[in-house]
């Protein structure tokens, strides 16, 4: 048996539209057309707004908070059984976050994670066409008499000469079919904060052998920094925003206590069908059979859940640095931490590089028209770590804003 996770597509929203009855559609159409058409919009907008999934619930601060993750756990059973009619009637599959990751040095995977949930499973079983049974019989008899036209024969041949006319038919065929289809699948399952157990059950002429699929949510363990991380919404409908339109939102920054690989070990068992007489046939019912629980060969016993990939969290930040200077005698870029009261600041971290990257180029083009003393109704400016937080930001100028780098931050390692 192998046994691996893989990140699970994205459920994908039907548009609004696909869920209304005909004439509600009808009616959408017409109104959306009836305004793009006072707003002169085209048709190919009208037919993105129509198209258009609904958005979901806006929650502010989710994109900060890294505290949950959802795996899609991939089974394949191989192997080989005697007899045609043997099969694999059971899986029972226990997978239990390691309680001993000593290797690792981060501290138990059972203490950094538990299960949520089951989500959904996924198999694919044929449908069995046996054969079928029909009788057809038809019988057929007729009695008649013919008459003929004898204008063309001789005087003496009579005017009319009278043909009687006997037939008979007879069929019959035999076609047996019977036709049966044979689909049974039964899945259950048990969850605790540190175990899940998936238990499937086969059906006649079933076999469990093959590949099935089971999404599973972690809840993580985390740390909450105090420290703000800052989401900066620059630009609307392609165009950038001047300094007093940008929106800027402040989180605090949630993130797995460690991301360090979270594994579970796998236990896993099959109870088997072996057929010892009785299996000429394709039905089951004369079988006789002995059934004995054996455990499955596992590949890989040791499963990774979560990558260091998958739980790691970056931060980055703007800075200005001389030649052989640390992040710590950078001048960092600032921001006042209270809007434009009286307050502390801080330095602003940002979720990606690539939020880094674009916050920097808006810097950069706005700079270049007059310098930027504010971000959002906020004070903006560059500082050294543990300078005096109460002092009042000077702004950017052009040249300022085109000496700052994209700098690492650190990690949750």
């Amino acid at each position: 048996m192998s046994i691996f996770p893989a990140n699970p597509k994205a459920n994908n929203d039907e548009p609004l539209i696909a869920g209304l009855s005909e004439r509600a559609q009808a009616e959408l159409i017409r109104s959306m057309a009836a305004s793009s058409s006072a707003k002169g919009k085209s048709g190919e907008e009208l037919l993105a707004l129509i198209n258009k999934a609904p958005d979901g619930p806006s929650k502010s601060c989710a994109w900060a908070v890294n505290n949950s993750l959802t795996k899609r756990v991939n089974l394949a059973v191989l192997g080989d059984l005697q007899k045609p009619a043997d099969r694999i009637d059971k899986l029972d599959i226990t997978l239990a976050l390691s309680s001993s990751d000593a290797k690792l040095n981060r501290g138990p995977s059972a203490k950094r994670a538990s299960f949520a949930s089951w989500d959904r499973f996924d198999s694919v079983y044929g449908t069995f066409n046996i054969g079928s049974a029909k009788f057809t019989q038809s019988s057929k008899v007729s009695v008649g008499r013919t008459n003929t036209n004898t204008s063309n024969l001789a005087d003496s041949a009579g005017s009319v000469v009278k043909v009687l006319d006997l037939g008979a038919e007879a069929d019959r065929s035999l076609e047996e079919s019977a036709t049966y289809a044979l689909r049974r699948l039964s899945v259950g399952g048990a969850l605790t904060p540190s175990t899940a157990r998936l238990v499937q059950e086969g059906g006649p002429n079933m076999n469990l052998f093959g590949s099935s699929a089971v999404t599973l949510s972690l809840a993580l363990a985390t740390n909450t920094d105090p420290r703000g991380v800052y989401a900066f919404v620059l630009e609307k409908d392609g165009n950038q925003l001047t300094a007093n339109m940008v929106k800027i939102e402040r989180c605090q920054d949630t993130y797995p206590i460690s991301n360090a690989p979270i594994t579970a070990d796998v236990n896993a068992k099959a109870l088997l069908r072996e057929v010892t007489s009785g299996d000429g046939t394709v039905s089951e019912g004369d079988d006789q059979v002995q059934m004995r629980w054996t455990p499955l060969k596992l590949i890989n016993p040791k499963l990774v859940l979560a990558s260091t990939k998958d739980l790691t969290v970056e931060r980055y930040t703007l800075a200005r640095c001389g030649p052989g200077d640390g992040l710590d005698r950078c001048e960092q870029l600032h921001v006042e931490h209270n809007g434009a009261t009286a307050g502390g600041t801080e330095r602003i971290l940002l979720p990606s590089m690539g939020a880094a990257t674009d916050l920097r180029a808006w810097l950069i083009a706005q700079a270049k028209v007059k310098k930027v003393e504010t971000i959002g109704g906020r004070a903006v400016g560059i500082a050294r770590p543990g300078a005096n937080k109460a002092a009042k930001l000077s702004g950017l100028t052009s040249d300022q804003a085109s000496k700052l780098r994209v700098i690492f931050a650190g990690d949750n390692e």
